[in-house]
């Protein structure tokens, strides 16, 4: 299974590794500001800890290396406006099964982003037979990324610790 160096796209989102990005950005300070402004309280409100209190370029560039070092990390970008929206994580397991996380600016949510991201996941992994399964956890509470998993085809799985619900796609 080679999920690294996957690179895909929709009708208004480019899905890119993020070494592939850093190879195309010329400012990597403008991107770690980017970062910054991406993980605001209100994205991160039910995430782990690790991203919490991002505040500057030095703790984006430290939060960056911890989750590259953890997944295979993709940049999610509008195309029609060239700006990054989010990010999508893929923590391979040793099942051939792989653990989904994304995120989303504030100002890009209610737009349809996220289903489009993980629709066009769901396929392009199907496409290419890459995996057995895809998990997701979601904070109970979060309504809207639930609706998101369903429409994507995942089903709930089971309730963990923590007030998370995880969903599992099937290939």
């Amino acid at each position: 299974m080679m999920l690294k160096n996957m690179l895909f796209s929709t009708d208004r989102l480019n899905i890119l590794p993020l070494h592939e990005y850093y190879r195309k950005s010329y400012v990597e300070s403008d991107f770690l500001l980017n970062v910054v402004a991406i993980l605001s309280p209100s994205v991160v409100a039910s995430l782990p800890p690790y991203f919490q209190g991002i505040e500057d370029v030095k703790q984006a560039q430290v939060w960056l290396d911890k989750m590259q070092n953890e997944s295979d990390c993709y940049v999610v970008a509008d195309s029609g406006a060239n700006v990054i929206v989010g990010f999508l994580f893929l923590y391979e397991a040793d099942d051939n099964t792989a653990h989904l996380g994304y995120l989303l600016a504030e100002k890009s949510w209610g737009k349809g982003f996220a289903s489009e991201l993980l629709i066009a996941l769901v396929q392009q992994l199907k496409k290419h037979n890459l995996l057995k399964a895809l998990v997701g956890g979601v904070d109970a509470n979060n309504a809207a990324s639930i609706q998101v998993l369903r429409k994507a085809g995942f089903h709930a799985e089971a309730k963990h610790e923590n007030n998370v619900l995880l969903f599992r796609h099937e290939f």
